[in-house]
């Protein structure tokens, strides 16, 4: 059955299209009145007559408008004047007004023949508005809406009680005479565990760090080295059982056993004594030494210890002034310790003014950016807590080396890779602890029966007196507060939920001690009575210093 849809003054072209899709039938009569908004363009026309298409409807419009029906009928929907016309099929072949629900047939089916007009009722002193018939023709529509008149009136009762109930909310501000706290003790910290749980000692920590980095120290530097020398010391001995003495002039010569012999010459003259054998003993102590030189400066002269054997000017020797009388094993002579200093001549790669000042700075700008480093370390590992740093700076240590050490200037030096690494150490502690710790103490001030007032507590910032880099932390603060009276803020939200401002005010000072004011404020309207709920209901506390002679 074709289905009738009432279209609203203001509806525009999107919403009669909706109106159109939302059909259960698809027969569509729309009926629209006077200079309805969504149909005054021959574009709105044709886009519901291909919109309502597409949606497999077939469109009619029934309208009292000329203009409408005009528009209607040229842009290619079926139209007609009223909707007794559109039950009868009897559509407009011209503009006209309507003739009301009594459907006075001026158009007529193509190939039909109108049936005679009725004749015309009286005519009424009332004006009747272009859509009057539109109107007519919708009976009982007031009577079928009048139910959901009543629900909206209903919700809306019930969204005013819900408002009245639910919405408002209060915050009560008591502001209460509290006893003033004040308390400036010294805390030290460490890191053993045992300081745990005593009073003015926390637990501290140590944090450490190690960065290092590392170069290549090459040096470019180049020194010539002359020859060099050999020397060393020669000692005599003898088994003569009077022993000898003898006066050794400079340059007087003595080999090794080599072949040929490396060659030694005293380099001044020296008069020794050869003290004669100990009993149990084959040669009497050694003498006073000799001090002998290389003939030739080279590096084969550093010779070993006991190698310089050899005296050829040996007063036993054969051809010798004492030959007769002694053996050449009779006086001995050696060199006790090696002989050094012998160098052959040579190009050295040393460190010049220039490498060492380079590698100088290479340092420092390693230890910057390793300190850097380690104190960044140590504020990651620290987690939160604090360094402490006394006013001289102890507490936190970084020290850094190098490896192995730079050479002097002119010094003779192999590319070498120097290491530089960086150690820190540093004591922390947790701020939460000091807070523990001052809470603690003003605790103890607090008399019997009242409370801390933790919110008014005010502290200076930590002062750290002394620190060291194993945990020993002495810290100093000046902390101050109240003690006030202990309020059981649910309780007391109870007995004030629903009652007016001026009956909560009383309840409040009747029941606490010690009230300076009660200061209430509501939302989102100053009502005349608080929160039916609790929960709606804040309690604020303020502590001030209980003046004296107050209550």
């Amino acid at each position: 059955m074709p289905q009738v849809i009432y279209g609203e003054q203001g509806d525009e072209i999107v919403d009669l299209i909706d109106k159109v899709r939302g059909s259960d039938d698809s027969e569509v009569a729309l009926v629209l009145g006077s200079g309805a908004h969504g149909l005054q363009t021959p574009l709105n026309v044709r886009l519901l007559r291909q919109l309502g298409a597409r949606a497999g409807k077939t469109v009619s419009i029934v309208s009292g408008d000329p203009h409408l029906q005009e528009l209607s009928r040229v842009g290619g929907l079926p139209t007609y004047a009223s909707v007794p016309a559109y039950e009868r099929g009897i559509q407009t072949v011209r503009p006209h007004g309507d003739d009301g629900l009594a459907g006075g047939a001026w158009g007529v089916v193509a190939g039909a023949t109108a049936p005679p007009a009725p004749p015309a009722p009286p005519p009424s002193s009332a004006t009747v508005s272009p859509g009057a018939g539109l109107a007519a023709a919708r009976p009982g529509v007031g009577g079928r809406r009048r139910p959901l008149y009543f629900a909206l009136a209903g919700l809306v009762v019930l969204g005013l009680i819900l408002f009245f109930v639910v919405v408002p909310s209060a915050t009560v501000t008591i502001t209460l005479a509290g006893t003033p706290l004040s308390i400036n003790p010294t805390i030290q910290g460490g890191a053993d565990p045992a300081n745990a749980g005593q009073a003015d000692h926390i637990v501290t920590a140590v944090v450490s760090s190690t960065q290092s980095a590392q170069f290549m120290a090459t040096p470019t530097g180049q020194q010539q080295n002359p020859a060099a020398k050999a020397t060393s010391q020669i000692v005599l001995a003898t088994d003569l059982p009077a022993g000898a003495s003898s006066s050794i002039p400079a340059n007087t010569e003595f080999d090794t056993q080599d072949n040929p012999p490396i060659q030694f010459f005293s380099t001044q003259a020296v008069t020794v004594i050869l003290p004669p054998p100990s009993a149990g003993q084959q040669y009497g102590t050694p003498s006073n030494p000799i001090p002998v030189q290389e003939r030739a400066a080279e590096a084969k002269g550093n010779v070993a210890a006991n190698t310089i054997t050899q005296w050829p000017m040996n007063p036993c020797n054969p051809g010798q002034p004492y030959a007769a009388i002694c053996r050449p094993s009779d006086i001995t002579s050696t060199n006790p310790t090696a002989a050094t200093g012998g160098a052959d001549a040579k190009n050295n790669t040393v460190a010049s003014s220039g490498d060492v000042n380079g590698w100088n700075n290479q340092v420092t700008q390693s230890n910057q950016t390793l300190t850097a480093q380690v104190n960044q370390d140590m504020q990651s590992k620290a987690a939160g807590k604090t360094f402490a740093k006394d006013p001289g700076g102890n507490g936190t240590t970084v020290a850094c080396t190098v490896t192995p050490p730079l050479p002097a200037v002119n010094a003779v030096f192999t590319p070498t890779q120097e290491t530089v690494a960086c150690n820190g150490k540093a004591a922390i502690y947790s701020p939460g602890d000091i807070t523990n710790d001052v809470n603690a103490d003003l605790q103890q001030q607090v008399a019997h029966g009242d409370s801390l007032a933790t919110d008014s507590i005010n502290c200076t910032k930590p002062a750290v007196t002394q620190a060291v880099d194993d945990g020993t932390v002495v810290l100093s603060i000046q902390c101050t507060s109240f003690s006030r009276p202990t309020i059981d803020t649910n309780a007391l939200k109870a007995q004030i939920t629903g009652k007016s401002a001026g009956d909560a005010r009383n309840v409040i000072q009747h029941r606490l001690n010690h009230v300076q004011n009660v200061a209430i404020s509501q939302g989102p309207i100053p009502f005349f009575w608080l929160p039916f709920f609790s929960s709606r209901i804040q309690i604020d506390e303020a502590v001030v210093a209980q003046t004296p002679g107050g209550p």
